[in-house]
């Protein structure tokens, strides 16, 4: 008997052991469960776009823009749209601080944020390989996609398909800078493109890309031209008008095309019909079976509001 007493005394001091540890691993196990609710609680169901701004000291200067522009309720209240949103480092890298939107009027600040927003939802697997995106600012964009990724303007997506109650936010590495004027100013007002914007002219060009569009133009530089046989406007005037015509229609391209875009081995259909071979580093192109060397590309994505020019070294010539 006295030997069963501590038998059963060690049973009992072993049950005591086992509830222990079932109550402590118990308690391990509330502890867990406790802190992944915790951690779900960190992940906020999705916001209306213009409180996801407000929310994030990363994008102050573009609340900013939206409060002083009065969008901000416009966007609040917006269903299904989307909006590129340049965080402050985005804009800094387009060359834009509080001081440069707080000088802009209210009409350009407006004109500003509304080409970032988009009257429709559009993802990332649903924005177009290549072709324009109406904004709500009346102004196109265009968008791009490579292996490199999803570009707006030639500027890269760096995250995409952030959820919000009323559409969907996509993160720009470079704010998008409204173009204010066509192809056919820019280059009319550049002293280095005379030549060119010659050239245009007599090639009857000029209100092709004066209008609507979304073209890209290799605009080669007066001393491009000069090297290709022109020295002056007089000489482009006094040239065939055929000759002439088919030089400005190798420049251009029916369609917009970034420094983003250059991917080694491609060919383009241009204005004229024949194929342009491109290269990649660094940035060039040329007429296919052309013995002439590429015109490289010595400024790149000067956007207009109906396409984009590229500055080069030579005349695209077969």
């Amino acid at each position: 008997m006295h030997g069963m007493k501590i038998d059963i005394s060690l049973k009992k001091n072993n049950m005591k052991k086992t509830l222990f540890a079932f109550l402590f691993l118990g308690a391990g196990v509330l502890t867990i469960t406790s802190c992944n609710k915790n951690n779900t609680e960190i992940n906020p169901p999705p916001v209306n776009i213009a409180d996801y701004i407000a929310g994030n000291p990363d994008f102050s200067m573009m609340e900013s823009a939206l409060v002083r522009s009065g969008l901000a309720t416009q966007i609040e209240n917006a269903t299904d749209i989307t909006f590129l949103l340049p965080d402050n480092a985005a804009l800094q890298n387009a060359g834009i601080d509080q001081n440069y939107l707080n000088n802009l009027s209210t009409d350009d600040l407006t004109q500003f944020v509304l080409y970032h927003e988009i009257d429709k939802k559009i993802s990332s697997v649903d924005f177009p390989i290549s072709d324009t995106i109406s904004t709500v600012s009346n102004l196109h964009i265009f968008s791009s996609m490579n292996d490199n990724g999803i570009f707006i303007n030639g500027i890269l997506l760096k995250q995409t398909d952030i959820q919000a109650t009323n559409g969907l936010v996509h993160l720009l590495t470079k704010a998008l800078v409204p173009p204010e004027t066509t192809l056919y100013n820019i280059i009319a007002a550049n002293p280095d493109l005379t030549l060119m914007k010659a050239a245009i002219d007599k090639a009857g060009l000029a209100s092709t890309l004066q209008n609507g569009g979304k073209y890209t133009v290799f605009a080669p530089t007066n001393t491009a031209f000069n090297n290709a046989g022109y020295m002056t406007v007089t000489d482009i005037n006094n040239a065939d008008a055929a000759v002439i015509t088919k030089i400005v229609k190798d420049q251009i391209l029916p369609t917009e095309f970034f420094n983003s875009d250059f991917i080694a081995g491609i060919t383009l259909k241009n204005l004229q019909g024949d194929d342009l071979l491109v290269n990649a580093v660094p940035p060039s192109l040329s007429l296919v079976g052309s013995a002439q060397p590429p015109s490289t590309i010595t400024t790149f994505d000067i956007l207009g509001t109906n396409g984009v020019e590229q500055v080069i070294d030579r005349v695209i010539l077969p």
